[in-house]
């Protein structure tokens, strides 16, 4: 016995208000649904694209996704003329055709002092003032 959807004037205002089509139960199933025309296709379907996918991982011609880096965000403290040495660094290297932003300057500089020795690494500490900590106080 074949199943005809339901108008949605007899059906459940539930259904209708959720965009639902209305499907009329079959009797003798004890309320389960009657199955969609096509629905043995369908099924075979989806089994179809899960062998095809795995098919294309093990040949290896889908490329590996890169893994997202979580990022961190820091607050620090800058003396003055450090900050204007940043702006400087700036502008220099949008006049090399390269725009950069402070982030990536600050970034270059964490990547070009893991490469020093521990001795060049150690005198450009040393070179740098100390600063207090914390947040500057606003002027009154």
């Amino acid at each position: 016995m074949k199943a005809s959807p339901v108008s949605p004037a007899s059906a459940s205002p539930s259904a209708v208000s959720r965009g639902r089509a209305a499907v009329a139960r079959v009797p003798g199933t004890n309320g389960a649904r009657a199955p969609k025309p096509g629905a043995a296709a369908t099924a075979a379907a989806p089994a179809a694209k899960v062998q095809v996918r795995a098919a294309g991982a093990q040949a290896g011609t889908q490329p590996a996704k890169a893994k997202k880096v979580k990022l961190v965000r820091a607050s620090i403290a800058v003396p003055k003329p450090e900050y204007a040495l940043l702006a400087e660094l700036k502008r220099r290297a949008g006049g090399l055709a390269a725009p950069v932003k402070k982030n990536k300057l600050v970034r270059a500089g964490i990547q070009a002092l893991a490469t020093l020795s521990d001795a060049a690494f150690l005198g450009a500490l040393r070179s740098l003032p100390e600063c207090k900590p914390g947040r500057a106080r606003k002027a009154k």
